[in-house]
């Protein structure tokens, strides 16, 4: 079966009408892992933070390490209403919690903390070409400081010559760790390479 996924950034309305989001069709038996692959070609991440995806507080599907006792898993652990379960994200198929909720929210950077909202739009049984369907707005550079941080880029970027030195390298700054319009055919020869060759890309 085939899914139609809408990964949008949350809170994102406030800087782009609809928000900044894509829609792509994958396979239901990928790992949440390539999953996470995915996200980082279409929003041009560099891939170097902590990442998670969680599903009603229930479920939370991450790279799991022997012996994990970071501060993040104790405070989920000790703090959270529900228990909560731990899916590796290498094994586990979207299939797997996908067939039970709509929709969960992934976060990349725990410092940033960049939040997408994940939504399943629609399944499929016939076959279809993977890859981006449809994109909106341009996704924050790495590092900029969230929702926030990425105001202020705009801000100064609007600005152009017309801002101080400080803004202009800031500006350029980030603009050098990647922002820039989501390719999608760029981003769907990705996409299907990463599908075809597991995790890697």
């Amino acid at each position: 079966m085939n899914y139609r996924l809408k990964v949008m950034l949350s809170d994102s309305k406030i800087i782009v009408p609809n928000g900044i989001y894509f829609h792509l069709i994958v396979p239901d038996d990928i790992t949440f892992l390539q999953l996470h692959k995915i996200i980082m070609a279409a929003t041009n991440y560099l891939d170097y933070h902590l990442w998670t995806f969680m599903f009603k507080d229930n479920y939370e599907v991450k790279i799991l390490y022997p012996d994990d006792d970071s501060d993040y898993n104790r405070y989920r652990v000790d703090h959270g209403d529900v228990p909560i379960t731990f899916l590796d994200a290498t094994s586990t198929p979207l299939s797997e919690l996908f067939s039970k909720y709509k929709k969960c929210t992934y976060v990349y950077d725990f410092g940033d903390y960049n939040e997408f909202t994940i939504t399943l739009k629609k399944t499929y049984k016939e076959p279809l070409v993977y890859g981006v369907m449809d994109h909106n707005g341009i996704f924050p550079p790495e590092d900029v400081g969230g929702i926030g941080g990425f105001i202020d880029f705009l801000d100064y970027k609007a600005k152009g010559k017309n801002g101080s030195s400080e803004e202009q390298d800031y500006v350029r700054h980030y603009e050098n760790l990647g922002y820039k319009p989501l390719n999608p055919v760029a981003t769907t020869t990705r996409i299907q390479k990463i599908i075809r060759e597991g995790e890697l890309n």
